[in-house]
């Protein structure tokens, strides 16, 4: 086991997880057989059908809502596509706000449901998809958004008028960590937050009973594993969680950047802005204008360079023609690759707070930053094996491979001392830290398709299963102990 971490529950609650461990290593053992017979809708179909659980997932540029066993929701619905009217940052902010709306999320669930699925909420068990801890730790911690964290009206600034001049030579800034300020006091709220959550849904549904997952635990299921180091890459975060055997870790051990694909769209439109004023482009599109420069960005047209992408060294980069589905032709030629690098970048903005060990790291450093913080050497090892990639801003070409590569790199300078420090190594055997630490790094991504979805994927084969009503608090159980329950339920 892990040593050295906090799990998700608090350590009041050990004596439950002591009486539960055999249930879990069960459940943990079902998660390959299952996750890798899910396309077949073979068994897993048949227990789904029976358990008619339905398996939801926020996010800010889409939202999920379908049924277990299935490989795709019913719902992938952007919520964003829907503002016609409205700033691209506007509708980001709006959407963000959301996730702290319990109620505003409970009426577009019941929208969806009765509308999409024509389901009776009474009669569906539901599993929840949850954020990292941070996603969290920021609604319930509003306080964050002052001082060190983000300032909307600053950001709004910044990036609604494309200059095409952006921080730190176009490094597209990392705007804030969250997880500095992790004190028990955070904890408290955090967890007030998850039983407001659950309280509106139980009441407001009427739901029989209510399973929560978090996100990065379940994209290790979708990916038959049930330990790793899985890094999410969202719309506006990038986490990097650790898991072992279904339990996902706080601060230190899950640490989260606010910078995602909408980052990359601002970037992005930036450097296209002025082609757009050029050719006239005119409002009247059947979607906003920065739904093309999203679908720009994910054409295939951007890639991951092998190497460290700079612009000044490569002008002369031919440029590729894309057209618009209104037939606007729009070209790239160093865009293709600037936009993804500024996962490589290191940020070095002097003026922000750096509190963190993260700050001016790279994504491959971060994503070794929190592997450093397991102990156990056989723990690290399988971490480092198992780094799961998912999410929809992962689904740049060769983003996996150079991911890989530049954490190995990483590695190869520092080396971990028994208490998981990290030192300078001179170690230079590739995919190795330390002497006789014998470290590898492997990194493991689904298809395109199924990253997007990753979460709820894994929530489909955890909702699936024989033993899901064993795991779910049920109505009758929100009655008698409240919805604090949850804490044990679904730690």
């Amino acid at each position: 086991m892990y040593t050295g971490g906090q799990r998700v529950n608090d350590a009041d609650s050990n004596s439950f997880h002591e009486k539960e461990s055999t249930g879990m290593a069960t459940f943990a053992n079902n998660i390959h057989t299952k996750s890798s017979s899910l396309s077949t809708h073979t068994s897993a179909q048949a227990e789904a059908n029976d358990l008619g659980a339905l398996i939801f997932e926020y996010g800010t540029s889409r939202c999920k809502l379908g049924y277990a066993g299935e490989d795709f929701p019913h719902v992938y619905e952007s919520i964003l596509s829907r503002r016609v009217g409205k700033d691209h940052f506007q509708v980001a902010k709006e959407a963000k706000e959301m996730e702290s709306d319990t109620e505003g999320i409970c009426d577009w669930l019941m929208k969806m449901g009765t509308t999409n699925l024509q389901v009776d909420w009474i009669e569906r068990p539901l599993l929840l998809v949850e954020r990292p801890f941070n996603t969290l730790d920021r609604s319930a911690n509003k306080s964050i958004s002052t001082g060190r964290g983000v300032d909307m009206k600053e950001t709004d600034s910044r990036m609604r008028r494309p200059t095409g001049k952006v921080r730190n030579s176009g490094s597209v800034p990392i705007r804030n960590h969250l997880d500095s300020d992790h004190t028990k006091e955070n904890i408290k709220q955090t967890r007030k937050v998850r039983e407001d959550m659950v309280q509106v849904l139980m009441e407001q549904l009427g739901l029989p009973a209510l399973f929560c997952s978090k996100s990065s635990v379940l994209a290790c299921y979708a990916n038959a594993r049930t330990s790793g180091l899985v890094v999410e890459m969202g719309a506006t975060y990038t986490s990097i969680s650790t898991i072992q055997e279904g339990y996902a870790f706080r601060y230190p051990r899950t640490q989260m950047i606010e910078f995602g694909g909408f980052d990359l769209d601002a970037f992005l439109q930036s450097r296209l802005h002025s082609q757009w004023e050029a050719q006239n482009l005119c409002t009247e599109l059947k979607h906003p204008l920065w739904t093309y420069y999203t679908q720009a960005k994910e054409s295939s047209l951007c890639h991951v360079a092998d190497t460290t992408f700079l612009e000044d060294e490569n002008t002369q980069l031919p440029r590729i023609q894309y057209e618009l589905p209104d037939k606007t032709i729009i070209s790239l030629g160093t865009e293709r690759f600037s936009v993804a690098e500024h996962y490589f970048k290191c940020d070095t903005d002097d003026k922000r707070p750096t509190p963190t060990p993260s700050n001016g790291m790279s994504l491959s450093d971060l994503v070794c930053e929190v592997g450093a913080f397991t102990t156990e050497t056989d723990a690290r090892r399988d971490l480092f094996q198992n780094i799961i990639v998912t999410g929809g801003s992962s689904c740049f070409e060769n983003l996996t491979t150079r991911l890989e590569k530049e954490a190995v790199a990483s590695l190869q300078k520092r080396s971990f001392s028994a208490t998981g420090n990290t030192q300078p190594s001179t170690n230079t055997n590739s995919g190795f830290i330390g002497a006789g630490n014998n470290l590898r790094v492997k990194v493991i991504a689904a298809q395109p398709q199924e990253r997007k979805i990753g979460s709820f994927l894994g929530g489909s084969i955890v909702g699936s299963l024989g033993s899901f009503h064993e795991m779910w608090m049920s109505k009758a159980e929100y009655a008698e102990h409240g919805p604090s329950l949850i804490h044990k339920k679904c730690p």
